[in-house]
């Protein structure tokens, strides 16, 4: 599924920007799924697929469209697109995110993509 959130402690996956809980019935905005992107390898090969959280902006960087475009595309569009990424090479600018209140723990966030 190419976007996914979570609501009420249940992943949501869909091939659209938004979907329903089921268990709320409140709407829900998703995000990208990282792990479309399947294993991302930096040079040192410790980022793995899905552990890295990237802004909006940085997919609309790396994939050359927002999220509701490419949840448009077709069949043929999406070959495109792999087949761009294939061999691109790119550096990912990353900021710290710690969340109040955890005692220093966070995550990184792939704040930039430059080709």
């Amino acid at each position: 599924m190419l976007c996914c959130n979570e609501c009420c402690g249940v992943a949501i996956f869909a091939n659209g920007t938004s979907s329903t809980c089921q268990q709320c019935q409140k709407p829900v905005t998703l995000r990208l799924n990282p792990k479309v992107l399947g294993p991302v390898v930096d040079e040192t090969g410790t980022a793995s697929t899905g552990a890295l959280i990237f802004s909006h902006e940085a997919w609309q960087q790396l994939l050359g469209a927002r999220a509701d475009r490419l949840c448009a595309m077709d069949y043929e569009g999406l070959k495109h697109l792999e087949s761009r990424l294939l061999w691109l090479r790119v550096t990912l600018c990353f900021v710290w995110f710690a969340e109040q209140g955890e005692a220093e723990m966070g995550r990184l966030w792939i704040w930039d993509v430059k080709p």
